[in-house]
């Protein structure tokens, strides 16, 4: 059986904790900005499963934020992980993947 939904709500609360992340980088305070996608990439997982596009994106966003504090093998550890499971899951040729 297939498992239920996660409440609308919830995904609601987890985009805009994602959308606080990206300000928090706009404004150069990476640190704040990589815990908050950390824990962002933590409760997506949890909640809408580990391959989710948007789990994928938060975990691009802690690679992207790893980079600018100068982290840069651990940006790629970070970069690899998302870019493997957006091919398993997206496929080769999706532009998310490319």
């Amino acid at each position: 059986f297939a498992p239920a939904a996660p409440p609308a709500e919830l995904v609601a609360v987890l985009a805009g904790r994602y959308r606080a992340g990206m300000g928090l980088g706009r404004l150069g305070r990476w640190d704040e900005a990589e815990a908050v996608h950390r824990s962002v990439a933590e409760d997506r997982s949890r909640v809408l499963g580990p391959d989710h596009p948007d789990t994928l994106a938060s975990h691009y966003e802690v690679g992207f934020a790893l980079a600018r504090l100068d982290r840069p093998a651990d940006a790629l550890h970070a970069f690899d992980r998302v870019a493997r499971a957006r091919a398993r899951v997206l496929g080769e040729d999706h532009p998310d993947t490319l």
